[in-house]
């Protein structure tokens, strides 16, 4: 009769036999070190909307088709837009809109020309460098799409996968409740700790 089983068969015959806990849902800052208990879908587009990644000037790239130092173009300043605004301006040819990073681009625009590149007077900017489309430019959904798979069931949570979690659009999420844990000591040579300690005696 076999009397002893090795650790790697006590621990599948454990983990054959453990189901899986109940689950709940907590905000995200309750999150770190649980596992998911289902997969997560985007809620949202991250980043929200097409946007600049520098300070700089939307415009029309083959406005500046060949600006140079020696060459340089004059584009007519429309407006402004800063991050958190809503892009409610539309350039034509010839036209520029002053951005920071993060604003969003103006209607019409497909690049951004940074600063450093240009002129700015009264109302108008002196170009002396070309912006190719999709210069500087951050497209909608191009770090999150709506419905994309963020993270998976069985994840462990961290605090980078969190942040990807709430970029989602999401502020909490479902995991798996803690399990309760209890040892089970046995043989008479064992002692509770704060106890006297005997001879033969272990705590």
């Amino acid at each position: 009769m076999k009397t002893f089983i090795s650790f790697e068969e006590a621990l599948e015959l454990t983990l054959a036999n453990v189901a899986a806990g109940q689950t709940e849902r907590l905000p995200l800052d309750q999150l770190t070190g649980r596992i998911l208990a289902e997969d997560i879908a985007a809620k949202v587009d991250a980043p929200s909307s097409t946007s600049s990644r520098k300070d700089g000037y939307a415009v029309i790239s083959s406005d500046l088709a060949g600006a140079t130092e020696e060459n340089p173009v004059e584009l007519k300043v429309v407006g402004k837009l800063a991050a958190g605004d809503v892009a409610s301006l539309q350039i034509a040819g010839g036209q520029a809109v002053r951005v920071t990073t993060g604003a969003p681009l103006p209607e019409g625009a497909n690049a951004v020309l940074s600063e450093e590149f240009c002129e700015p007077s009264t109302d108008a900017i002196i170009a002396h460098h070309i912006a190719e489309e999709g210069r500087n430019i951050l497209e909608r959904a191009s770090d999150i799409r709506r419905a994309e798979t963020v993270a998976t069931k069985g994840e462990k949570l961290s605090p980078a996968l969190i942040g990807l979690i709430a970029s989602a659009g999401l502020h909490r999420a479902p995991v798996y409740k803690m399990p309760k844990m209890a040892v089970i000591a046995s043989g008479n040579e064992v002692l509770a700790p704060g106890e006297p300690l005997t001879e033969g005696k272990l705590y």
